[in-house]
């Protein structure tokens, strides 16, 4: 049973802060990121990872899952019908742009 579900940035939070258009081979993860989540995952938390939905999203979904912390979903601004000018680095985080959470 989950006990909650853990929603988490990830740039800054699972990766070095890198901005948009990153080559794969530049991501950089976070110290302990991947025992971090596992302990999370063991406890009984869901991830959610907060990013943009692109290929460096992709490879680390893959990455994570096959260390045995695989995020439930991803939600972020490329999930919005509409393009907008949106950060996930805090600067239009409200319910405009945000409404799938």
């Amino acid at each position: 049973m989950s006990r909650g579900v853990i929603f988490i940035e990830r740039d800054g939070a699972l990766i070095q802060a890198v901005g948009e258009n990153v080559a794969l081979q530049d991501l950089r993860l976070l110290p302990d990121v991947v025992p971090a989540l596992k302990q999370l995952r063991d406890a009984g938390y869901e991830l959610v990872m907060v990013a943009n939905r692109d290929s460096a999203t992709e490879f680390l979904l893959a990455l994570f899952s096959s260390q045995g912390a695989p995020f439930e979903a991803v939600y972020g601004a490329s999930a919005l019908p509409d393009p907008v000018d949106t950060r996930i680095d805090g600067t239009r985080a409200s319910a405009e742009t945000w409404p799938q959470i």
